[in-house]
């Protein structure tokens, strides 16, 4: 584990991370293409909106980099908290893990449809458009893990945390019960 005043800092590339995915999402804009929708349509779209497809794409790429240290952060704290063989923890960095490398598969695909139209088959173009527009069972799948292993562990954390709580109130009772009672006698 990083040590010093630089660990301190880890958990803010997950705020990295969100502002280039903003930015992502802003510079390939909310237009898109079906895969219903005709070749022509859809090689228009893409030969008009290739440069700023494959911006998006590369940034959305560079953004996996401070996911991961953010992932690596959380598991960090998460295995502290959670003890034992840390099971939950691994759950969720392997549900951020599949998450990361669909992002990239997904960002992949977006960026050989800009790059590639024009220079191919108008159908390999929709092909492509098409494997991009369908290419998203990784997402829920890693976002679930990481989500509901993290919760998990927090919960266990919180319950843990309360009980400990409890039994050190517990113990200042029965101190003052005892400074009473030897103050009586």
């Amino acid at each position: 584990m990083v040590s010093g005043s630089w660990a301190r800092y880890a958990p803010l590339s997950g705020l990295l991370f969100v502002a280039l995915l903003v930015v992502s999402i802003v510079i390939t804009g909310f237009d898109s293409v079906d895969s219903n929708d005709s070749v022509v349509k859809v090689v228009k779209f893409w030969h008009d909106n290739d440069s700023e497809q494959m911006a998006g794409a590369i940034i959305g790429a560079v953004a996996t980099i401070p996911f991961l240290w953010f992932l690596g952060s959380l598991r960090s704290t998460f295995r502290e908290a959670e003890g034992g063989t840390g099971r939950l923890t691994s759950i969720a960095y392997a549900g951020g893990i599949v998450l990361a490398g669909f992002a990239l598969a997904d960002g992949a695909l977006q960026f050989a449809v800009a790059e590639s139209v024009g220079d191919i088959p108008p159908v390999a173009t929709q092909t492509l458009s098409a494997l991009y527009n369908n290419f998203f069972f990784g997402f829920p799948a890693g976002i679930g893990t990481l989500l509901l292993a993290s919760s998990l562990v927090s919960m266990q954390a919180f319950s843990v945390e309360r009980e400990g709580a409890a039994k050190d109130a517990g113990d200042v009772k029965d101190v003052r019960n005892q400074l009473v009672v030897r103050k009586a006698l």
